[in-house]
């Protein structure tokens, strides 16, 4: 059992009851932060709450109700059950855990504010190969009735704590489901980026406008790299609503503009001139076709910009800080703190001109002189070393 209470106010403790045949290695498993960082969980969270300043972190001592000598072979439902019926002593399990077991009338006034979220039940008989197929994706559609069951209850557990009373368990899931958030945000990028650069499959919408020159019809295709809505006139090469066509970006090297550049207008200093996308599919006649293509639209030049940006590996963190980059709305409406609607263009794009920022301490400053590019270059290798 650990037991784990505030420095600054002690009669706020947490208890967590665990289990395991090699006590040392476990509590040394415990003791390392590094491990604690690597396998996150609401028990090393609490524990490491304010772990910046000791005179408000938090202490632990460990007690043990029980222990096995080395030679102990023990049936992995024994030591669950073992966990299982002190923890119910204890009360240290979630509420909705402890009200499947216990009386109503029995509860504490603490039950339900400890640091054991699942039911130790649910862990019999797990193997390591087991426990490592239970944290794979197949168990969102396993076949097998007790990995589902396993996950079901552990997913429950979890989302339990978002409407929990104890501030806590609020703030750790929040803080849990975005880091997921970043982290799944971070998986689409990079298979997006291999796909862009290897070629995929994208869908082409066709849209009609009215010249205001001569009054004719220009048609435009269109289709999406990330968030990045990617025009070109489709009057070369006439193709159907809903076409599928096969598209590759290339970059050329850096400072240096590509010779079929998707957006012309591209200044020097746009990462947008190194940009070229090349199509190719059939047409409406059922003939094949390839080409560059390009738009001369000003505002497409930032929506490229921040398309080699994403190519390069760079976070939308790093993007935003730049002028003349296209803002995803999504990212926009999920940190309003970076980028407040009144600092955006038209609330998508970043102003054209900014002064440049004090890499030290964050601030726009107008006698440090540093280019963008020079800036996010630097910034782009400071993320590939500590990523």
């Amino acid at each position: 059992m650990h037991l784990l209470w505030r420095v600054e106010d002690p009669t706020e403790c947490r208890l967590y009851v665990g289990q395991s045949l090699e006590i040392a290695n476990r509590i040394c498993h415990h003791e390392d932060i590094n491990y604690r960082k690597r396998h996150p969980s609401f028990h090393y969270y609490w524990w490491d709450l304010n772990k910046e300043d000791p005179s408000k972190g938090i202490a632990s001592r460990y007690i043990f109700p029980c222990a096995f000598t080395k030679t102990t072979q023990l049936d992995p439902l024994i030591l669950n059950m073992l966990e299982m019926w002190v923890s119910l002593i204890l009360q240290s399990l979630s509420k909705s855990v402890l009200e499947d077991y216990l009386p109503s009338n029995t509860l504490a006034l603490s039950a339900g504010n400890h640091l054991n979220l699942m039911n130790p039940l649910y862990q019999s008989s797990q193997t390591p190969e087991r426990a490592e197929a239970l944290l794979s994706i197949n168990v969102y559609r396993t076949k097998d009735p007790s990995r589902h069951e396993y996950y079901q209850q552990m997913r429950r557990c979890f989302h339990n704590m978002k409407d929990s009373p104890d501030p806590e368990y609020r703030r750790y899931y929040e803080d849990t489901t975005k880091r997921a958030a970043v982290k799944r945000s971070e998986t689409v990028n990079q298979i997006t980026r291999q796909e862009c650069l290897n070629g995929r499959f994208v869908q082409v919408s066709i849209k009609v406008y009215q010249r205001k020159s001569d009054g004719g019809d220009l048609n435009n295709g269109h289709f999406f790299i990330w968030d990045m809505d990617i025009h070109f006139p489709a009057r070369l090469m006439p193709i159907e609503n809903n076409t599928l066509i096969w598209i590759k970006c290339y970059l050329a090297e850096p400072s240096k503009r590509h010779p079929c550049c998707y957006t012309p207008k591209s200044r020097d200093s746009d990462p947008s001139k190194r940009l070229g996308i090349w199509i190719k599919g059939i047409n409406a006649a059922g003939r094949e076709f390839e080409s560059w293509v390009y738009c001369q639209g000003e505002m497409q030049v930032k929506c490229a910009n921040t398309i080699v940006d994403l190519l390069q590996g760079r976070s939308y963190h790093t993007i935003v800080r730049f002028p003349r980059r296209f803002v995803s709305p999504r990212f926009r409406d999920a940190h309003p703190e970076l980028l407040p609607l009144e600092g955006l263009v038209n609330g998508r794009y970043t102003p054209d001109e900014e002064p440049p920022i004090d890499k030290a301490s964050g601030e726009m400053n107008i006698e440090k002189g540093i280019s963008g590019e020079q800036y996010c270059e630097e910034q782009i290798g400071m993320e590939l070393q500590t990523g």
